[in-house]
């Protein structure tokens, strides 16, 4: 809600508030912090929920500045940021907690990758009975070397070489 009060609301449409809040944008704006990917998702699809409300309050705040009103709670505080903290508790509307895998594509798609998490982070124990390295350390693997890696395949494309034989690119996330 805040955000909305002080940013130019013609420029900063519900859009872009919807992208910011799908990449994580406001994630730290919340006390107590965020500390698990279920939180995470929860606040967001609150935030989400909230959007239209926070730009109508924002925009009848901007309005009522720029007119010369301002709040009762306002009119007591000192400085700008007792101002600020002492306004009306922005409260946000209730929603459904979003999946923790809804809120990693939709980081995904906002960003182009991850950041709160990764899909396969709830699988981490199994695969490391399966894998014998990751992708941090697999740059200082010996020419020749092999190594078993776990991912998830993207932009996975099939081509056919010059001499007929199948070939694969893709990207391991």
């Amino acid at each position: 809600f805040d955000f909305c009060k002080r940013v130019d609301l013609q420029k900063n449409n519900a859009r872009v508030i919807e992208a910011l809040i799908k990449c994580g944008a406001f994630d730290a704006t919340w006390k107590p912090a965020l500390t698990d990917l279920q939180e995470i998702a929860a606040a967001r699809a609150r935030l989400m929920a909230s959007v239209q409300n926070a730009i109508e309050r924002g925009a009848k705040e901007q309005k009522d500045q720029a007119n010369g009103q301002s709040s009762l709670f306002n009119l007591f505080s000192n400085t700008k940021e007792q101002k600020i903290s002492s306004s009306i508790q922005d409260s946000y509307m209730e929603a459904s907690p979003w999946t923790e895998q809804h809120c990693l594509n939709t980081e995904k798609s906002a960003l182009g990758f991850f950041v709160s998490g990764h899909p396969l982070d709830n699988y981490l124990n199994e695969l490391s009975l399966y894998t014998n390295n990751d992708s941090e350390n697999v740059s200082e693997l010996a020419q020749g070397e092999s190594s078993v890696l776990a991912g998830i395949f993207t932009n996975c494309s099939v081509r056919t070489t010059k001499r007929g034989e199948k070939m694969a690119n893709a990207t391991l996330e």
